[in-house]
């Protein structure tokens, strides 16, 4: 996939995204909160991913998926305790706009050679782990603010 795809994919999956969760706000689960937080730290990890030009983020990778991600819920849930959905909402937001910043600034090569990433297996797509972690994330998780 090339870069202008990758980009316009990505701002598509966010807005369907972004619409079901205006569309919850309304009427909030009690995980509503942790969800979005969620989905924010893949985008903080895949920002580092970029801006660093590496691949490298939290320990918590080397974890197998679901054990990660209930790493991630009980950091997540500890760290939001004592602030508001629309703190986590807020910083969700910035955290989205930062991504989107780091990959415009990505050179389009670097989008299909994993050789723009150190550490990165040279058998990977950038764009596919970029991906998997923000535009299949979203799908994967937008049923779950329903």
């Amino acid at each position: 996939m090339d870069k202008q795809t990758f980009l316009e994919t990505l701002r598509s999956a966010r807005a369907a995204w972004d619409a079901q969760m205006e569309a919850t706000l309304d009427h909030p689960s009690a995980g509503l909160k942790d969800l979005i937080a969620h989905v924010a730290w893949y985008e903080r990890e895949m920002t580092a991913v970029v801006e660093g030009r590496a691949l490298a983020g939290s320990d918590l990778w080397a974890l197998p998926t679901d054990a990660r991600n209930a790493a991630i819920q009980a950091e997540l849930q500890a760290a939001n305790a004592t602030r508001t959905l629309a703190e986590v909402c807020a910083e969700a937001g910035a955290d989205y706009a930062r991504l989107v910043a780091a990959l415009e600034d990505l050179p389009a090569t670097a989008f299909g050679d994993a050789a723009h990433f150190a550490g990165m297996p040279p058998d990977w797509a950038p764009w596919e782990m970029l991906a998997e972690n923000t535009i299949l994330h979203y799908a994967q998780h937008r049923d779950d603010l329903a």
